[in-house]
């Protein structure tokens, strides 16, 4: 990325969420923290996949599917295990590149620049991202960390001439035709219903008061939202 947006300003700017939806989350991650984007998604503003779809068209990076995947020994030590839970990262692949070992890593947020340049500065290696979600990111570190079983049996790739790690990891790149059928079909940005602006303003505004005051937790917010 040749510019370094926020994750806010890049889902602004695909119409992905609203000036008062994005402000309300930011109200809520100042108050509890957390990522931003595990915030949309936990105040219903957003999906998982329509994050993902929109960070890879809109920033033109490959998103990796981690339940298809078997990530070998030799990758996953090339980033320490509290680095990973630090950054809620997982490495996914060494390649050589123009000479060099470059580490694909996996993230729900390619923003994190923070994640990117420490994974960078500890490995000694440039570090390129893919796009998975949150979720997905979660079973992967429990499975190849913790042990647990996988939700999707995983590719085996014992009979491949290649080793895993020399596999592309990467399983769908983000084409310039497939961009352009989504257009025709009508895929663009949900219409804002100006209408309604006023009272969800000031239903945003009591609702950060209520949450500055501690009248109501986290978790109780959460709930309800559900219960909608």
């Amino acid at each position: 990325m040749s510019q370094r947006k926020r994750l806010g300003e890049i889902l602004l700017e695909t119409g992905l969420v609203d000036g008062l939806q994005l402000q309300a989350a930011l109200a809520n991650q100042r108050t509890w923290g957390g990522r931003l984007g595990t915030v949309l998604i936990k105040m219903g503003m957003i999906t998982e996949e329509a994050m993902l779809k929109s960070l890879s068209g809109q920033l033109n990076i490959p998103t990796v599917d981690l339940a298809k995947i078997r990530i070998s020994d030799k990758v996953l030590k090339a980033v320490p295990r509290d680095v990973v839970e630090k950054y809620h990262t997982i490495p996914v692949g060494l390649k050589q590149v123009v000479g060099r070992t470059t580490l694909y890593i996996a993230l729900s947020d390619p923003t994190n620049f923070e994640a990117i340049d420490e994974i960078q500065f500890l490995t000694d290696h440039p570090v390129k991202v893919a796009l998975a979600t949150d979720s997905v990111i979660t079973d992967a570190i429990a499975h190849y960390y913790y042990g647990q079983e996988r939700p999707v049996e995983a590719i085996n790739y014992s009979s491949s001439e290649a080793s895993p790690d020399e596999q592309m990891v990467i399983v769908r790149e983000k084409s310039e035709k497939s961009q352009a059928t989504e257009e025709s079909q009508g895929t663009s940005p949900p219409v804002k219903q100006e209408n309604a602006s006023g009272s969800r303003k000031g239903l945003m505004a009591l609702l950060k008061l209520l949450m500055k005051k501690k009248v109501i937790s986290q978790e109780e917010y959460f709930q309800e939202l559900k219960n909608l």
